[in-house]
């Protein structure tokens, strides 16, 4: 049975803040590389466990420049739940040290 991809609020919250951090520059770039994470992010359901693992039950995707997406799959429930996505600006180890 195939997989399907579910953005977590989180992970919504994340995109636009990177979204809002790129416009700075550039309004256009910023919708581009919003779409490119959800596409990676999305992509996860052909190959789930093909991220590094993170902590225990995370899992830890690095795609174009640096940005990383983290996740979950729920085998059980045939699912790839996106947590977070991160900005290379950004401390992650720290804001998830409760995962």
């Amino acid at each position: 049975m195939a997989f399907k991809c579910v953005l977590l609020g989180s992970a919504e919250d994340d995109l636009l803040q990177i979204g809002r951090f790129i416009a700075g520059d550039s309004p256009i770039k910023a919708l581009e590389w919003m779409d490119l994470l959800k596409e990676r992010a999305k992509s996860l359901v052909e190959m789930p466990m093909r991220g590094s693992r993170y902590k225990k039950q995370y899992r830890m995707l690095t795609v174009d420049n640096g940005y990383q997406i983290f996740y979950r799959v729920e085998q059980a429930e045939n699912k790839v739940v996106i947590v977070h996505f991160y900005s290379p600006y950004q401390n992650y180890d720290e804001d998830l040290k409760d995962l």
